[in-house]
């Protein structure tokens, strides 16, 4: 009698876990949406992005699902993913 109460609160818990985790999913796909319609609108614009890594400044590119891809002054390609973007400085 006592293994099925354990399975039933093992049960509840995973449950209880899974809502939580679904709706930190949905907080960042719409974290997500935001900051890509921003961006969208900033192609081809020289902007400043802020990351927990510092600040990364080119010419806006491409705007991915997941990421985007900059251009430096130096010609060098860089790839930021969406969810380390802290900021857009311009």
């Amino acid at each position: 009698m006592a293994s099925i109460w354990v399975l039933f609160l093992i049960q509840i818990t995973l449950m209880v876990l899974m809502i939580d985790l679904s709706s930190r999913v949905d907080r960042c796909s719409w974290r997500k949406r935001a900051l890509r319609r921003l961006l969208r609108s900033k192609l081809h614009t020289v902007v400043n992005i802020m990351t927990d890594s510092g600040v990364v400044t080119g010419v806006l590119q491409r705007v991915g699902y997941d990421g985007i891809q900059l251009e430096e002054n130096s010609g060098d390609l860089v790839m930021v993913p969406i969810l380390s973007i802290r900021a857009i400085l311009s």
